[in-house]
């Protein structure tokens, strides 16, 4: 038996680790409190969400970047998934993050890079789960904010 305080699951008096309850003699068994579930690793949903925008008809490139020295890939900042949308064309950059992580946060690079695409007309944006990732993708077939409705000339 462990050295746990459990109460009697019949008469609610403390058990102190033993194997019955003193008071009324009732086998006490263990029962260890239940974990808190782990928010899915980034890579799981990462691939959901890749899954799920190529579904919508888009393009989509996983973008890795080495953190080395000299870095490879379009650079520190870059978003995780890069999607050319129809029926415009329009750029996508999806910031994946697992949802109530502190290690997840946005940084610094990561933000300027968001900032600068939609600056010149791209939608970018941190999706958590596939729903938020899919919200994106409908802003961006949504035309272009500095062409008007649509991107035809």
């Amino acid at each position: 038996m462990t050295d746990v305080k459990q109460p009697c699951a019949k008469c609610e008096a403390e058990t102190k680790g033993k194997r019955e309850c003193p008071a009324c003699g009732t086998l006490v068994v263990y029962v260890p409190p239940a974990k808190k579930a782990k928010p899915p690793l980034e890579s799981r949903i990462k691939a959901d969400i890749r899954a799920a925008v190529i579904a919508e008809g888009c393009l989509c490139w996983v973008h890795n970047v080495d953190n080395r020295f000299l870095s490879t890939g379009l650079g520190l900042g870059t978003s995780d998934l890069i999607c050319v949308v129809p029926p415009y064309g329009r750029f996508l950059g999806i910031e994946i993050k697992r949802p109530g992580y502190e290690p997840s946060r946005v940084s610094d690079n990561q933000r300027a890079w968001l900032a600068a695409v939609r600056k010149f007309g791209g939608v970018t944006g941190i999706a958590t789960n596939v729903t938020e990732a899919l919200a994106l993708v409908h802003e961006a077939r949504q035309g272009s904010a500095i062409h008007g409705d649509s991107l035809s000339t």
